[in-house]
């Protein structure tokens, strides 16, 4: 009973699968084909239809078998002879193909598309197929002198040979000789107009050359003539990618994945597309498919490095471990080990492991950029600019490389070419704004009388920094508006001419209300040309709630006696993330008053309520946070705890600007890779001149700066 009903269950499990072919949802019509197969094994319209499916994910020696079963249910077909011959041809198995072929032709079973077969077969495009494996051992043995001159021998007989001419461009391009390779690839497509073998070949060529216009156009035609070829959607989705072109690299990469949904190099771009664009989760996800599929994908278990890096470097190192231990000669993997060995503060490990990467490709640009980095953070100046323009060299587009190169220069000092470099700042990585949209032009200094917007960008540090150029552009324009961080507004009203009219960052200002606009960072492009032109602004240009400041001040000195010290332990990145190069642990920290008679504030952002506890508990040293105030949303109160301490002590971070800015003495400890406006030695800050720093001497220890403060402390 049960049998019966399976067997005429066949006929409607197949009525759906053509149906659903039809919508071009292959993945089900395969499932529905192989139920049909599983019912009735030799049903022979099933067998063909399954047969195309495989075939157009190129698994060919499947398809060969399932064509020709079909023939062995119904060799009256002529579509199933057609399938059967095409397939011989793409396994280059001509001989064969030559012989059916006739035989279908002499029988009588001659259908059009088995007629332009034969023309195919019998035509001056003919293959030395009985030479095909000889050749392919040669390739595989990297013999390819020896298969050029055995080619080229060939052609004597196949002058328009496709086959020849593929293997003349392959072994061409492994030594080396492109223009030898293009031209012969260039042969394949032209002799075999339906093989998009030489097409894939000049699109790769090109892609590796960075030539990505040509590249997209080779595999587009490559789709043209094989429409379910995967690897032509795959590498479009890569080189849209990295043109950030994200939505549109997704739409390829969905079409490779509907065709194949295990396409392993379709996942591992999907997931670093998804990384790209901060979908953390869903691009591991992504990337732990590649490896399903494909154990052995070296890009993938780089990639998942990448997504860790943030996270947990020692799980990311084992990641580029691991797909270095796949393929030893990937060497955006050795670049990647190199820049976060540079991060663990391994230096000279990382300038090697990026040698070797540059060794393996001299014109890799993100290779020479992690190198500058490198170079960078180690204070080696000359060696980092070198790096960052060689980067430039390879890849002009290259987003973070000028705006490294402009801080390379401000950290040097040289403020008359680093403020112009340093207007290429957008779009890089470490830049947080994006340009404000709008048809008025950039303000220009010889129009005195117009009304100019000034709108804000970067983290709350770098606004209050150079907020400090304020009175200079209000004095150089006829009105002045001013967007900022609605946190700021209070303190800015306060602090600068009643003149100044300022919104809050979040309201949209019409076109109609100004005349020309400049972002904040570009101001000291036209006031602060030398290190003598600081001087104007480097005390206290912010001021506080006077009020609220002797509130808070009568709190603390009621807490007990001894100088108060505000404090402030950590940095965060642009990601808000915690930068653990700016980072000192609290115990530490807190060591740092030892033998004094202070009161320690708190004036760190950030939950901080279980450090503190543990603090007191294990040390029985206590900081005392004034509950009212949120260090993080109500910058006006911070700027009060601020002035109510007798002094501040912190990293690098927001709250010592603002400290700065203030007037209030702040001791500033920095880390052995500090940023830009830190200068490479100085001991104070120009920018703030109540700043005092202590740098670190060697990356990571604390040691030295803490016991120089501590020195300093005990001065006092």
């Amino acid at each position: 009973m049960d049998v019966n009903m399976n067997w005429s269950s066949a006929p409607e499990i197949f009525e759906k699968a053509l149906e659903v072919q039809r919508a071009n949802n292959f993945n089900a019509a395969q499932t529905l084909y192989e139920k049909v197969l599983t019912i009735e094994p030799q049903h022979p319209e099933a067998n063909h239809n399954l047969g195309v499916l495989c075939g157009a994910k190129n698994e060919f020696l499947k398809a060969l078998e399932l064509f020709k079963n079909a023939l062995n249910s119904n060799p009256n077909v002529s579509l199933f002879w057609a399938s059967y011959i095409d397939c011989l041809i793409k396994l280059n198995r001509i001989t064969e193909a030559k012989t059916i072929t006739l035989a279908a032709k002499n029988s009588g079973l001659f259908c059009e598309r088995l007629k332009s077969l034969y023309v195919f077969l019998t035509s001056e495009h003919q293959e030395p197929i009985s030479n095909f494996e000889e050749l392919q051992t040669l390739l595989n043995e990297g013999k390819f002198e020896d298969a050029i001159y055995k080619c080229k021998d060939l052609m004597k007989a196949y002058p328009k040979s496709a086959m020849l001419s593929l293997v003349l461009g392959q072994s061409y391009q492994e030594l080396g000789d492109k223009a030898k390779a293009v031209t012969n690839y260039e042969k394949v497509a032209k002799y075999q107009s339906k093989w998009p073998q030489g097409l894939i070949r000049l699109g790769e060529l090109n892609f590796d050359s960075d030539n990505l216009t040509s590249a997209i156009n080779y595999f587009q035609k490559a789709i043209e003539v094989e429409p379910q070829y995967i690897d032509a959607y795959s590498k479009l989705g890569e080189i849209l990618r990295l043109q950030g072109k994200f939505n549109d690299a997704i739409k390829y990469l969905e079409k490779a994945l509907h065709i194949d949904p295990g396409h392993a190099d379709s996942h591992c771009v999907m997931g670093l597309i998804l990384l790209n664009k901060g979908e953390n989760t869903k691009a591991i996800n992504s990337l732990k498919l590649a490896i399903q599929f494909d154990p052995n994908n070296a890009p993938a278990y780089c990639n998942l490095g990448v997504a860790n890096i943030n996270y947990d470097q020692g799980t990311a190192l084992k990641y580029y471990e691991k797909a270095l231990e796949i393929d030893p000669n990937y060497s955006v993997t050795l670049s990647n080990i190199g820049s976060l060995l540079n991060a663990m503060g391994r230096s000279e490990a990382a300038k090697t492991k990026i040698h070797e990467s540059l060794k393996l490709k001299p014109n890799y640009a993100e290779a020479h950029f992690n190198l500058g980095v490198t170079y960078s953070e180690n204070n080696e100046p000359s060696a980092a600019l070198s790096s960052f323009n060689k980067c430039l060299k390879y890849d002009p587009s290259h987003r973070d490389a000028p705006s490294s190169i402009a801080l390379e220069i401000l950290k040097n000092q040289n403020f008359k070419d680093g403020w112009l470099e340093h207007e290429a700042r957008w779009g890089a990585k470490s830049c947080d704004s994006s340009r404000i949209s709008t048809s008025k032009p950039k303000w220009d200094p010889t129009r005195k009388h117009e009304r100019v917007l000034l709108w804000q960008e970067q983290g709350l540090g770098d606004i209050i920094m150079f907020a400090s150029l304020i009175p200079e552009l209000h004095n150089s324009v006829g009105q002045l508006i001013v967007s900022v961080n609605e946190r700021l507004l209070p303190l800015f009203k306060r602090s600068f001419s009643n003149d100044i009219i300022f919104r809050s960052d979040n309201r949209k200002i019409f076109e109609n209300e100004y005349d020309s606009h400049i972002p904040l960072g570009s101001l000291p492009l036209y006031f602060r040309p030398s290190l003598e032109s600081f001087k104007k602004t480097s005390g206290r240009y912010l001021k506080h709630n006077s009020d609220l400041t002797s509130k808070i001040r009568e709190q603390l000195t009621n807490d007990g006696g001894g100088l108060i010290y505000g404090i402030s332990w950590r940095g965060g990145s642009h990601q808000n993330n915690v930068n653990r190069n700016k980072e000192i642990g609290l115990e530490k920290f807190a060591k740092i008053f030892d033998g004094q008679k202070v009161q320690l504030v708190n004036l760190q952002y950030g939950d901080t309520a279980q450090e503190l506890d543990l603090l007191a508990k294990n040390q029985g040293i206590d900081v005392i946070s004034v509950k009212e105030i949120d260090n993080f949303m109500d910058i006006d109160g911070l700027a009060s705890l601020i002035s109510a301490c007798d002094s501040v002590v912190s990293t690098d971070n927001s709250t010592v600007f603002l400290a700065g800015s203030l007037g209030k003495k702040t001791n500033v400890l920095l880390p052995f890779a500090n940023d830009w406006r830190w200068g490479r030695k100085l001991n104070q800050s120009y920018w703030h001149s109540s700043l005092t720093l202590y740098r670190q001497k060697q990356r990571g220890d604390w040691s030295h700066p803490i016991k120089q403060l501590n020195m300093d402390l005990d001065k006092n």
